[in-house]
């Protein structure tokens, strides 16, 4: 039933997280260095010539999970206490992609550039804490149909 509202948020957090993927993360600049962190690398660049790059693929495949998680949560209406628990698991996915975001950002950042200062959230970084949000909602409006579902058949 994909007219369902948390049918809904559960389709919002799938696009929000698959396009995450595709997104800058975090920027920092400083010293004519800039450093930008997607899901697959960390660059720094000197003006437009990148001196360093490392791979950060796993944050791509935590978004991935968490997307795939999400849509297949939206089909199992018929199974209302896994698609919540489906939702919630979605939930702790997210939380771990944007821990790992700050553990990069708070300490191996400031490794790779000498300047010191605050990096810049990007809009990729900002996507998951509305997808993380949606999660929650999606999973009490699961719980809250469940309640109304075993309330009803009491009543027979």
């Amino acid at each position: 039933m994909i007219q369902r509202l948390q049918s809904i948020t559960l389709l919002l957090v799938t696009i929000l997280m698959a396009t995450v993927i595709f997104m800058p993360l975090w920027t920092k600049s400083g010293g004519g260095q800039h450093l930008v962190l997607t899901s697959f690398n960390l660059t720094m660049l000197k003006g437009s010539e990148t001196v360093e790059q490392s791979t950060t693929v796993y944050l791509a495949i935590i978004a991935g999970i968490s997307a795939i998680v999400a849509f297949a949560a939206i089909f199992l209406y018929t199974n209302r206490m896994l698609q919540m628990r489906l939702a919630m698991l979605n939930s702790f996915f997210i939380a771990i992609f944007l821990a790992i975001c700050i553990y990069i950002e708070e300490f191996v950042m400031p490794d790779m550039l000498a300047a010191s200062g605050s990096g810049v959230p990007a809009i990729g970084f900002w996507l998951p804490v509305v997808a993380i949000v949606l999660s929650q909602i999606s999973a009490h409006l699961i719980r809250k149909d469940e309640n109304m579902v075993r309330s009803a058949d009491r009543l027979r």
